[in-house]
C-alpha cells in the first residue's frame, strides 16, 4: 500500500510542479489583463464557465509545456558550461567527466534502487520547476505590462517577478550542479563495487 500511494504521488507532483504551477503563473497576468480590458470577454465566461474552465486548463498545460520546453534549453546551457566555462562547442560535452557521467547513468539498471536514487528523483522534480520557473515568471512579466493601468504600477508590478526569475535561475544553477556532482557520487559507488566470486565447479 505505501508503495502504491509513493508511486501515486510522484506520478502527480511532478507534471504539478513542472507544468501546472509554472504554466498558472505564465498565463495568470495575461489572462486578468484581457478580463480587465475586455468587458465582453468577462461577460462570456461568466456564460460560459465550464467551457472557459476547459480551455483555461488546456490553456495552463500548454504554457508548462512552453515554460519546460525553454526550462530544458536553460538546463542544456548549465550542461555545457558545467565542465566547459571556456565556452568551448556544444558537441565537446559528451568528452568531459559531465557528459560522460550523464551518458554512462543513462545506461543504468539498477536491480537494487540506492537510496540516493530516491533523493537524486526529489532534485530532478525541484530542478523542473526551477527552470520552468524561470520562462513563467517571464511570461509574467509581459502579461503585467498587457495589463491596462499606469506606467508606475506597471514598473513596480514587474519588480517581484523579474527578481524570481533571477532567484529561479540561482537556484536551478545550484540544483543542476548538486545533481551532477550526486550522478558522480552513484556511479563512483558502482565503478568500485566489487564483481561477483565465480561460481564452484561441481
Amino acid at each position: 500500500m505505501k508503495d502504491v500511494v509513493s508511486a501515486f504521488g510522484s506520478d502527480v507532483l511532478r507534471p504539478l510542479v513542472s507544468l501546472v504551477v509554472p504554466g498558472s503563473i505564465a498565463v495568470a497576468p495575461g489572462m486578468a489583463a484581457l478580463l480587465w480590458a475586455n468587458p465582453w470577454l468577462r461577460c462570456a465566461v461568466m456564460s460560459n464557465r465550464n467551457e472557459f474552465t476547459a480551455a483555461l486548463v488546456l490553456l495552463v498545460l500548454f504554457a508548462g509545456l512552453l515554460c519546460e520546453d525553454l526550462g530544458s534549453h536553460l538546463e542544456f546551457l548549465f550542461d555545457c558550461l558545467l565542465d566547459n566555462p571556456s565556452g568551448k562547442a556544444a558537441e565537446a560535452r559528451v568528452k568531459d567527466a559531465h557528459g560522460q557521467n550523464w551518458y554512462e547513468y543513462l545506461r543504468i539498471a539498477y536491480r537494487i534502487e540506492p537510496i540516493g536514487h530516491h533523493y537524486m528523483r526529489t532534485l530532478v522534480i525541484r530542478l523542473k520547476f526551477e527552470l520552468g520557473s524561470c520562462a513563467a515568471f517571464v511570461f509574467a512579466t509581459l502579461g503585467i505590462w498587457w495589463m491596462p493601468t499606469t506606467y508606475g504600477n506597471r514598473v513596480l508590478s514587474s519588480i517581484l517577478p523579474l527578481v524570481l526569475v533571477a532567484v529561479s535561475c540561482v537556484e536551478a544553477k545550484l540544483t543542476h550542479e548538486l545533481l551532477s556532482n550526486l550522478r558522480a557520487e552513484l556511479l563512483k559507488g558502482i565503478r568500485e563495487w566489487p564483481e561477483a566470486p565465480p561460481r564452484a565447479a561441481g
